[in-house]
């Protein structure tokens, strides 16, 4: 099992950071290879379903991904099973007219993968926040 938390301070009100985290749909302008995402049924809630289209080691594929945490404002997480099982989340803190955010994310690689994710995945998993700040701070 291969583990990490970044963390970083948002420039932006914990409701606003939460909109934006919280909506898989926004998730083609932070994670690296989604090129849609869209909610399935009524959107966004605990155990809502939404389908990710994403580029994974050249091919293109649909992915469903379940929101498994939801507290408003503060909590969101999300657990998908392929191209393997990972679980990704957001913990948030007002700080002032700014947001604490921690990102813990599990994977669960196999294989070669394995290996890869060992290698890269701490740098992506920053990487991913780094998006996050600069599509919320402008």
């Amino acid at each position: 099992m291969f583990r990490h938390t970044a963390e970083r301070v948002i420039k932006r009100p914990v409701d606003q950071v939460f909109g934006f985290l919280a909506d898989a749909t926004r998730q083609t302008e932070w994670v690296h290879g989604v090129s849609a995402c869209r909610w399935q049924g009524a959107g966004a809630g605990p155990g809502a379903v939404a389908e990710q289209t994403m580029t994974f080691l050249g091919k293109t594929r649909i992915e469903h991904m379940t929101v498994v945490e939801w507290e408003p404002g503060r909590r969101v997480a999300f657990e998908k099973q392929r191209p393997f099982k990972i679980r990704f989340g957001f913990e948030l803190a007002g700080e002032g007219e700014a947001t604490r955010v921690r990102y813990p994310v599990e994977m669960a690689p196999t294989g070669l993968m394995k290996l890869i994710i060992a290698l890269v995945g701490r740098k992506i998993i920053e990487g991913d926040l780094v998006r996050i700040a600069k599509a919320l701070e402008g």
